[in-house]
């Protein structure tokens, strides 16, 4: 979950976290919270990445 409400995020201001938090109470904004995004490399690439030089670097040998 991030930090900052919806309302907060998309109006750029400090949210408190609260639920609601201060600014919706004050404003009378319905106070919800979307799942963050997940940041940096996603899981698993470094190891595909890995494991397709390795197939290029051997090829498979014909079987008579």
């Amino acid at each position: 979950v991030r930090s900052a409400c919806n309302a907060c995020h998309q109006f750029k201001i400090r949210c408190s976290g609260g639920e609601p938090c201060q600014p919706c109470r004050d404003s009378m904004f319905l106070c919800t919270y979307s799942p963050g995004r997940r940041l940096g490399r996603p899981k698993g690439s470094k190891n595909k990445r890995t494991l397709m030089q390795g197939q290029q670097n051997n090829p498979k040998q014909k079987q008579p």
